[in-house]
């Protein structure tokens, strides 16, 4: 048992080195902004979660594999400027015609979204992005913002483009869940939460299909 705690202290900690080296290179994020992303992603959990789809464009030369960053300003509020990067893959890279997800998280509800700011970095090959655009949820209360863009960004230093907000309208379904117990005669739990997850038209992260939805005995 120790040593296989060790093995996976030292895994743990190649991870971890792995992490910074990767984040240190960043042309915009400094070492306090590392530790900051370090602490609230891999450390912490944050009350407020946002999950982003990033589109990239299908034309030539539209892919970029330099470092892409994001804020999101509300009516509550706004997050810190972040590094958009996958915690379980650590890659960044946007591919032609793909679709990235992510996850954004935050101490203050931002209520209604208002504009997304979008830097370019300079570390990689490919300087210019085609940005199609980004939809954003919010896991609480299952709300949708899409933000369109449709045109290639460059590095700009710390100069931002910034995009408006729209929400989009909710459509409201009925699911029939039904439920078992393993232990046959056992009385069921006082209280039970049920969680609907599914992919918005076929495709990107799993999103809470109805936030509010009302359960009822049958």
């Amino acid at each position: 048992e120790v040593t296989l705690l060790q093995e996976k202290t030292s895994k743990l900690q190649s991870e971890v080195d792995r992490f910074y080296s990767l984040l240190s290179a960043d042309a915009l994020m400094g070492w306090q902004e590392v530790d900051r992303v370090f602490r609230e992603y891999v450390v912490e959990k944050r009350c407020f979660v946002y999950r982003i789809e990033v589109r990239t464009g299908v034309f030539p030369d539209s892919e970029t594999d330099c470092e892409v960053y994001l804020q999101l300003k509300g009516t509550g509020g706004s997050t810190e400027r972040e590094l958009l990067f996958n915690p379980s893959a650590l890659d960044r890279t946007f591919a032609r015609g793909s679709m990235r997800c992510f996850e954004l998280s935050t101490d203050v509800e931002l209520d209604e979204l208002l504009e997304a700011r979008v830097w370019m970095g300079s570390t990689g090959e490919q300087a210019s992005w085609m940005l199609e655009d980004l939809v954003v949820w919010n896991t609480r209360t299952g709300v949708t913002h899409s933000f369109p863009c449709g045109r290639i960004l460059r590095h700009q230093g710390s100069t931002p483009v910034v995009l408006s907000g729209t929400r989009l309208q909710q459509e409201h379904c009925d699911y029939l869940v039904s439920l078992s117990f393993s232990e046959r005669g056992a009385p069921p739990p006082e209280s039970l939460s049920v969680r609907l997850f599914g992919a918005l038209e076929g495709g990107g992260v799993d999103i809470a299909l109805d936030a509010s939805a009302a359960v009822g005995e049958g």
